[in-house]
Formats: C-alpha cells, structure tokens, sequence
C-alpha cells in the first residue's frame, strides 16, 4: 500500500510522540509507533505502558484498503529530522510504501528503509 502524508504535520505528532515512546531494548514493541491507515486518515498511536498518545493526521493520496503497522519511532524521527529542510524541500510530502513487512519512506531526495 502507498499513501502520502504531510511532512510538517508528521514531523510534530512524531515530536509528541518522543516523550512517550520508550526506547526499552527489552521490549521492543514499545519503540514503536503504530499507524493505521483507512480513508483519508492516518491514525498514530505509542505507548510506554504508563502512558499513551494517539493522534491522527490526514491522508494526502493513498491506495484503496487500510492497513496498520509499527515504525520504530526514532529511527523514523532521526530520519526526518536529517533529511528535511522546510527552506530546501518546498513540497510538503512523505511517501510511505508498505509491502511485505517493509516500509519504505521517500521525500524529494531521499528514502530509508524501515522495515
């Protein structure tokens, strides 16, 4: 499945995200930011156990079908964070592209993969 997302919107729900995203090595599953995806909306959710945070971002383009998968929250973020420049990068968009257990993200000049 492939959809696309606001950058500057997913870049701060990602911020929020990091003071309750635990980066537990012994429980992995609680690196992770888990999406959603349905029409037209992109749901995020983490949890480290005591406290959790859900928001939900809308969805610029996407295939048909819905999907839900976790990303590891700082490898995601530190990506982002280093790849985008809101000066340089004019266009405001993230690919997602999520086959197979891979995901695969993109901006005008750069991809990683997260799987």
């Amino acid at each position: 499945m492939n959809f696309v997302l606001s950058i500057k919107e997913l870049s701060s729900a990602l911020r929020k995200f990091s003071n309750v995203v635990a980066g537990d090595r012994n429980k992995p599953i609680l690196a992770c930011v888990f999406f959603s995806i349905s029409k037209n909306s992109c749901k995020l959710s983490g949890t480290d156990y005591s406290v959790g945070l859900s928001t939900q971002i809308p969805i610029k383009n996407q295939d048909e079908g819905s999907l839900s998968f976790g990303v590891d929250h700082r490898a995601l973020y530190t990506w982002l964070s280093n790849v985008w420049n809101p000066v340089i990068d004019k266009k405001d968009e993230i690919k997602f592209s999520v086959n197979d257990q891979k995901c695969t993200v993109s901006i005008s000049r750069s991809r990683a993969n997260l799987s």
